[in-house]
């Protein structure tokens, strides 16, 4: 009789944990693809200075969350997501701000890909 009450709450604490993951994932996703856009901004403006500066504020903002997306994404999106930070502000700092808002499009594609693994479907709950 006791496992029913049990299994509930095993199921409840699952959904909450569920939830924060895809809550976090979220407003990791936001943050990320609005520091992609606003250095992509500044790129096409040929502002290198200040895409250089959010490139450093989105890199030191994914190195915050890194060890908790680590948990649940998979790693080899994650690796590539920093590889291209560190290519964008590479790009950046050699001046070639044509190529580096190349790849801030696909971090922020990126970004916006790892949200999306992350929302319940058919497909990765089974």
């Amino acid at each position: 009789m006791k496992r029913v009450p049990v299994a509930i709450s095993i199921l409840l604490i699952f959904s909450i944990i569920a939830a924060l993951g895809i809550f976090y994932a979220k407003t990791t996703c936001n943050t990320m693809s609005q520091y992609a856009l606003d250095a992509q901004e500044s790129c096409e403006r040929n502002d290198q200075a200040s895409a250089a500066q959010t490139i450093n504020r989105m890199s030191a903002y994914f190195e915050s969350r890194h060890p908790v997306l680590s948990l649940y994404a998979h790693h080899d999106e994650l690796e590539s997501l920093d590889t291209n930070l560190v290519v964008a502000a590479e790009q950046v700092r050699v001046g070639n701000l044509t190529l580096a808002a190349a790849t801030l499009s696909e971090i922020h594609f990126m970004a916006n890909h790892i949200y999306e693994r992350e929302l319940p479907s058919f497909h990765n709950l089974f």
